[in-house]
């Protein structure tokens, strides 16, 4: 059976029934059988009196709530007896037969029919809010209103989803089965280190070491580390994606070649540039000085990313040459007695090249200037020292770290001997040649370009026949150890 109203188990009345004490002229609260009177509306309540109906509001009243008051004073053993009648409203309701509107939320388990009669519903994926159906891919620049935006382009079948909800610079990761998500700009570190310069040569009939050559102008934006010259870490080129970081590693100096009387060749310069960009250049390191140069000039070291050591002209002092602020540091200078005739290191990017010394009678030649260490690729490596100065037959040649190269003699030697050439990719400064008859400068060691990218936008897009690819922890390490490219 159905009802109206309440639910089957209250019916559509209640009767309250009393016996009176005595003395009561109102009624309320629990009955006989314990059910407490209660009522919505007066008008619906009838009052027996030991059987008989009372009139309304002449035998009783109901003005004060849930009582029947007004009531001549019982005697005791009266019984009365309270009908309560369920009040029910059929206002305010949508009918069956023809429908209507509901302004007020309405909650439904389920929804049964085809449902092509409901409105005010989205008819297609495109119309929700949190979805795009375009005919490209997004950019950084589609803003959407939170992150879980999701992204279809329906000419590719590309799907993408907001990871990054940044005005101007939203990340789109494609979860599709294409490739290639859309990101916006991020931060690349990097180390550039410059070719070194070359080392200065011997000349017939002139017993004296040359110059080291100074190391390659080292420029890096890897937090904590150094930069050249005793700077801080400088700050790292930002990309977008399609942006193309073009790099450009320059080579070393050579060494010279006896008997020409000019100094070590400089090295060459490397530069790394980003799409729209200023160029970053590391400076190419100066060439070390030769003995018997024709003039002054070639004697003295080379200038550069680090300057190149000096060696002696016509038994006068000479000067090393200077270093780039940021880059590296001074070559070291000739410093004449009677008895000095060695060549003084070059230049690195961490110290100055040592002169060239009388060291408690003992000739010594100049030692190259330190480099600077990097952990960039996961390994500490140091690079852009400058090379050591050769010395005077049988006297001591200068050592060279971080890339450069030793000067060609060791202590007691006697003759000749050429400079050695610097290491590969570390950007440090020829050896200098050292000893009687015609001897060569080493050659400065080429330079170097190294990309620390964070692996989460890294695309794997790059040209160059000579690049190591490496990870450390969150990033990818692209070693350059030729010219080539980057495309983010």
């Amino acid at each position: 059976m159905s009802y109206l109203g309440r639910s089957s188990n209250f019916g559509v009345r209640s009767r309250f029934i009393y016996t009176a004490s005595g003395s009561e002229t109102s009624i309320s609260g629990a009955d006989d059988n314990n059910n407490s009177l209660s009522f919505t509306d007066g008008a619906y309540v009838d009052v027996y009196l030991n059987g008989v109906l009372l009139v309304p509001n002449t035998d009783y009243n109901t003005t004060t709530a849930n009582t029947i008051g007004g009531l001549s004073a019982l005697a005791a053993s009266d019984v009365v007896e309270i009908v309560v009648y369920d009040a029910f409203n059929v206002a305010d309701t949508v009918p069956a037969s023809t429908g209507g509107t509901f302004n007020g939320n309405v909650t439904a388990n389920a929804f049964y029919g085809d449902g092509s009669n409901l409105t005010g519903l989205a008819a297609s994926f495109n119309q929700l809010t949190d979805t795009t159906v375009s005919t490209s891919d997004p950019t950084i620049s589609s803003n959407p209103s939170a992150t879980g935006h999701l992204w279809l382009n329906k000419t590719s079948g590309e799907v993408y989803v907001c990871i990054d909800a940044t005005t101007g610079a939203n990340v789109w990761s494609n979860v599709g089965l294409g490739t290639g998500d859309i990101v916006g700009p991020y931060n690349i570190e990097y180390v550039l280190v410059a070719g070194g310069g070359g080392a200065g040569a011997t000349q017939a009939n002139y017993d004296a070491g040359t110059g080291g050559g100074g190391a390659g102008g080292y420029k890096s934006s890897v937090s904590g580390e150094s930069s050249g010259g005793g700077t801080s870490a400088l700050s790292p080129i930002t990309v977008s994606q399609a942006d193309v970081v073009t790099i450009v590693v320059g080579g070393g100096g050579a060494g010279q070649t006896a008997d020409t009387h000019n100094r070590g060749g400089a090295g060459t310069d490397s530069t790394l540039a980003v799409t729209g960009q200023s160029t970053i250049t590391a400076i190419g390191g100066g060439g070390g000085g030769t003995t018997g140069a024709d003039t002054l000039n070639e004697a003295a070291g080379g200038s550069g990313g680090s300057g190149g050591g000096a060696t002696s002209y016509n038994s006068t002092a000479q000067s090393g040459g200077s270093g780039t602020s940021g880059q590296g540091y001074d070559g070291g200078d000739l410093v004449f007695t009677s008895v000095t005739y060695n060549g003084a290191g070059g230049g690195g990017a961490g110290s100055a090249g040592q002169d060239a010394i009388n060291n408690s009678g003992t000739l010594v030649g100049g030692n190259g200037g330190s480099g600077v260490t990097s952990s960039i690729t996961g390994t500490a490596v140091g690079r852009a020292g400058g090379g050591g100065g050769g010395g005077r037959s049988g006297d001591a040649s200068g050592t060279g770290t971080d890339g450069g190269a030793n000067g060609g003699a060791t202590v007691g030697g006697s003759g000749g001997g050429a400079g050695y050439n610097a290491e590969a990719n570390k950007g440090g400064g020829g050896g200098g040649a050292y000893g009687a008859g015609l001897q060569n400068g080493g050659s400065g060691g080429s330079g170097v370009c190294i990309l620390k990218i964070p692996t989460a936008y890294y695309t794997g897009t790059y040209t160059g026949t000579s690049v190591v690819e490496s990870t450390v922890g969150d990033y990818t390490i692209l070693q350059f150890n030729d010219s080539g490219s980057y495309t983010a």
